[in-house]
């Protein structure tokens, strides 16, 4: 199945006709229906509707305690990722991100990176996270999560 939906206009074919009959004791009769497309959306009932690029954990709150890792999930078919930049709370944590290693292969043939540690970059209550990416192609991706810390 493709990722766009094709163009209806230019492709020809965008009218349907059904057709049938009744019979009666008075006499057969004829019907036809013509239903005309004038556009398509491709949708997938299982998911929704993906972002180019995912930061695991999303949205959530945290103990102060609690110990994880933050994972970039780019969506299948991007060109290569070359760079990154993240800021917490507006501060420049960019050079935090060299911790990041490109993650295990995956059936979904996504490119992942794992950034090791993360959560001990975070402070006590709100943390906005803002991350920019640039691929091989130019193209930047933006993403942002939010994490709130329990703690003192």
């Amino acid at each position: 199945m493709t990722s766009t939906p094709p163009v209806i206009n230019s492709a020809g074919y965008n009218e349907f006709y059904m057709g049938g009959s009744r019979s009666t004791a008075t006499g057969t009769s004829y019907f036809t229906i013509v239903a005309t497309l004038n556009d398509v959306a491709l949708l997938n009932a299982c998911s929704e509707a993906q972002d180019p690029v995912m930061i695991s954990p999303g949205d959530g709150t945290f103990d102060l305690l609690q110990c994880f890792d933050a994972a970039i999930i780019m969506a299948p078919g991007l060109p290569e990722l070359v760079e990154m930049h993240a800021t917490l709370n507006g501060m420049d944590i960019s050079p935090a991100l060299s911790a990041c290693m490109p993650g295990a292969p995956n059936s979904q043939n996504r490119q992942t990176y794992v950034c090791t540690g993360f959560s001990s970059l975070l402070v006590p209550g709100d943390n906005s996270l803002d991350f920019d990416f640039r691929l091989l192609n130019g193209r930047v991706l933006k993403q942002s999560v939010n994490w709130q810390l329990l703690g003192f």
